[in-house]
């Protein structure tokens, strides 16, 4: 048996097109990217076809302006219509409605600020490093990928807590 995978681990490399392949046990050989065939040729079409999806880019274009304007139309029924539907067509809806669904500065300071500290637990916290699966348009290269959403959920549970209990930042508030 473990002659098999010694043939099968040659057998898998010698067709694999990357040549910085380095795993020679039986055991690393079923799990390295080794074990990973590639036919560049079916790979490459595959990779470069253009497949749209949701209509196209007209499609999206409508969903990425006509979902934006619903949720307005939503948020406005709710907050200056008590939750009644209103008609959309009717321009004072809009006039009246569009100064409710602005942020305050307070809102964009939190957002931005989330965002901000949302990079730097990315950028520094520790974590699992993992390769994906080859990328057929860059040669079956590998790219590598840092998994430490785990981790930054921690720090943010942890900081609102302080924030929170210390009385800096009630999130009753928000």
């Amino acid at each position: 048996n473990i002659d098999q995978c010694q043939k099968q681990a040659t057998v898998t490399k010698s067709s694999y097109s990357n040549d910085d392949v380095s795993s020679t046990t039986p055991r690393d050989s079923a799990i390295s990217k080794s074990s990973i065939k590639i036919d560049t040729q079916k790979d490459i079409a595959r990779d470069t076809a253009i497949i749209y999806e949701f209509g196209g880019p007209v499609g999206v274009a409508l969903l990425m302006i006509g979902f934006p304007v619903l949720m307005s139309y939503l948020f406005i029924c709710l907050g200056s219509h008590a939750g009644h539907l209103k008609n959309p067509f009717d321009m004072e809806f809009w006039s009246d409605g569009l100064r409710t669904i602005f942020p305050s500065w307070r809102a964009i300071k939190i957002y931005l600020g989330f965002n901000a500290f949302q990079y730097v637990t990315a950028a520094s916290l520790p974590g699992v490093k993992v390769l994906g699966l080859p990328v057929p348009s860059l040669g079956g290269k590998q790219l590598e990928y840092l998994c430490n959403g785990v981790a930054t959920w921690y720090v943010d549970l942890i900081l609102i807590f302080v924030l929170h209990e210390g009385g800096y930042f009630p999130i009753t508030s928000v």
